[in-house]
């Protein structure tokens, strides 16, 4: 009991440090790293983050699926930030997003370096 298995090496049992085994580990790692990296760069990029000051989401002109790519909102709370935004004429600053229900402090304060308010003439 509580013996070791001494490891197994020899004939009939894979290498996994040389010749195809370590090719296909190292293919399967980098799509998994370099993969991660290009789903996190879909999920944030889009026309409204790259535009403006320092490429933070104007929430006056956003679409819902713009917001719902940010930090802890999800595509219900991005359409209760639409539905607000058309029925009180938009944002005229960051801390009117507190209005919408389901943002509170904390989420507002995730939110503040990741979004702004554009200039009525920007956003035309």
């Amino acid at each position: 009991m509580g013996r070791e298995q001494p490891a197994r090496s020899g004939p009939g049992v894979p290498d996994w440090t040389r010749g195809p085994a370590k090719f296909a580990a190292g293919v399967v790692l980098a799509i998994l790293t370099l993969g991660g990296a290009a789903l996190g760069v879909m999920r944030t990029a889009g026309p409204a983050l790259t535009a403006g000051e320092s490429g933070r989401l104007c929430i006056n002109t956003a679409t819902a699926a713009e917001l719902d790519a940010l930090p802890g909102i999800g595509p219900t709370l991005a359409e209760r930030i639409v539905r607000w935004r058309e029925k009180h004429g938009g944002f005229e600053r960051v801390e009117d997003l507190a209005r919408v229900e389901g943002i509170g402090a904390r989420k507002l304060e995730r939110l503040r370096g990741v979004v702004r308010i554009s200039r009525k003439a920007e956003e035309r």
